[in-house]
Order: C-alpha cells, then structure tokens, then sequence
C-alpha cells in the first residue's frame, strides 16, 4: 500500500472513530426514534405472523423505502441534519462516503443511497443508516 493511501486510510478511521464518539454521545444524551417495518415480535417461533415477513420484504418494505426517503429530506429540510453511513455496516458500493457528511450530494444519489440501504437483506437485523438533528444550531 502507498504512503498516500495508508496516510488516506488512517484519516479515514479518525474521522470514523470521531463519528463514533458523537453518535455514542447522541444516542446516551438525546431522544431518538427508529423507523422499522415490522414489530420485533415477528420471526419468534410463538409469532402468529407465519409468512408476513417474506410478505413484507416482497410487498411492503420498497413504500418502506419510498417513505424513509420523504421523512429523511423532510427532516433535513426544515432543521440542520447531517447524514453518515454508520461505518460497521455500510454497503461496500457507497464506502467512498464512510467518515463524510452526505448532506449535499443531491437527492437522486442520497434516494439511491437510502433505498438500497433499506431493501438490503439483512437492513432488518442492523442499523445502517442515521440522519440527525442538532437542536443547538436551531436556535
């Protein structure tokens, strides 16, 4: 590996380790709500649910996708957001934009980002994706 792309390398794990450090921060200092398809019973042997989940992977999770889009542009809308891959679990097609604030890369490509994010098959089991507000530049 060349001096630039360890030098490249190590700079982006700062600013991964940094991420993490304020999204710990976040998560213990702030209210947060996650948005998921379906209730956390379902897939337990005791659920009554039998086939709702391929049901819903099939079905509904792509208006699911549709409608974390609207609710994430909303959000940055009408308040500051700043939007990152969370860098355990991003989709190897977008590791260009690990460790950076994809705000402003333009909607189609942040919609693309989003719903593929959503539709991936195990998006159920991990959080991949974080859109945050910072109340204090509001103000």
């Amino acid at each position: 590996m060349s001096k630039s792309k360890k030098k490249k390398r190590k700079q982006v794990i700062k600013e991964i380790e940094e991420m993490n450090l304020i999204i710990e921060f976040l998560t213990d200092n702030t209210v947060y709500y996650y948005l998921d398809t379906v209730p956390k019973t379902i897939g337990r042997e005791d659920s009554y649910y039998d086939g709702y989940q391929d049901w819903c992977d099939k079905s509904y999770l792509p208006a699911f996708a549709e409608s974390v889009t609207r609710i994430t542009f909303a959000m940055m809308e009408y308040n500051y957001a700043e939007v990152y891959l969370e860098p355990e679990f991003y989709p190897k097609k977008y590791s260009k934009y690990v460790g950076k604030n994809i705000r402003n890369i333009g909607f189609d490509k942040l919609e693309e980002i989003i719903k593929h994010i959503v539709l991936m098959k195990n998006a159920r089991k991990s959080p991949y994706f974080n859109a945050g507000m910072d109340r204090a530049k509001l103000t």
